[in-house]
């Protein structure tokens, strides 16, 4: 069983050679402009935004079989056009967050 683990935000989104994913099961990101600037807002103000759960799949064959999709880095970006990067040591896939995790991405 895995224990849980803070980060700050900046440590977290420079994690080298780490690369977020999210499975199939997920839906594409969704947010709008609107909803983007009100968590970098509710952040500003230290409020709670949430948990964000990840997995970290010991084989990298389930991953293949469930398929995944990378988080997007632009609001416009879809699912079938994000871009393809370099090769990351870890693949962490998204469970839960995911709309508030590309957000930070983005923004």
């Amino acid at each position: 069983m895995s224990k849980a683990t803070t980060l700050n935000i900046y440590d977290f989104l420079t994690k080298e050679h780490y690369r977020y994913i999210c499975p199939n099961i997920q839906r594409d990101f969704v947010w709008k402009e609107r909803q983007i600037t009100q968590l970098f807002d509710s952040i500003n103000k230290k409020m709670f935004i949430g948990y964000l759960l990840f997995w970290e799949p010991q084989d990298k064959f389930l991953l293949k079989e469930i398929g995944h999709f990378p988080l997007p880095e632009k609001i416009e970006d879809d699912r079938c056009k994000y871009p393809r990067k370099q090769r990351y040591r870890k693949l962490i896939g998204v469970l839960d967050g995911q709309q508030r995790l590309a957000s930070l991405i983005i923004g």
